[in-house]
């Protein structure tokens, strides 16, 4: 509800339960934006959790890309979130777009996940799948989290110190 107050006019954010896009919400769109998908930082990755994490992102897509196929004015692009735990673990060298899929629960679940949005090439829409890392942010993401055992005296480097992360701000 923030977004509504804080976006241009001309962007629509809207609530919806993540299953079933509100009808017409497609329509005479320029281009969607999809960054959907259940936390995989809180809490435990039960079967529970894994399953939510899985829905909310394959899910979601499959409902988009089928809103996007209803409609009869269809927007040009879709933008879909994605993530680099498609790489899986990688302990050194290059990563680049075209490098194999990893293996592993974060692998196997962006690869559902991208599979689901390019389905949207078939409608005509250009699908941008951005893989995207951490959040590093003051107000949330993983950088939060990292600091609190600093505020307590007891953080420090974590394996060598020469791991390599992905991240965005």
């Amino acid at each position: 509800r923030k977004a509504s107050t804080d976006l241009p006019g001309s962007i629509l954010p809207f609530v919806w339960d993540g299953t079933s896009v509100p009808e017409g919400v497609m329509e005479g769109a320029d281009a969607v934006v999809n960054l959907a998908g259940e936390s995989i930082g809180n809490g435990r990755w039960t079967r529970r959790k894994k399953a939510r994490i899985i829905g909310s992102r394959e899910g979601t897509t499959r409902a988009i890309v089928g809103a996007i196929a209803a409609a009869r004015s269809r927007p040009a692009v879709l933008l879909n979130g994605s993530a680099v735990g498609y790489y899986g673990d990688v302990p050194s060298g290059e990563v680049l777009e075209d490098s194999p899929r990893g293996a592993g629960f974060l692998s196997e679940t962006v690869e559902q996940w991208e599979t689901e949005a390019v389905k949207a090439r078939e409608l005509g829409l250009r699908v941008v799948v951005m893989r995207m890392g951490v959040v590093l942010a003051p107000a949330g993401g993983i950088l939060s989290r990292m600091t609190l055992p600093f505020r307590l005296f007891v953080g420090g480097p974590i394996g060598s110190g020469a791991q390599w992360i992905s991240w965005i701000h």
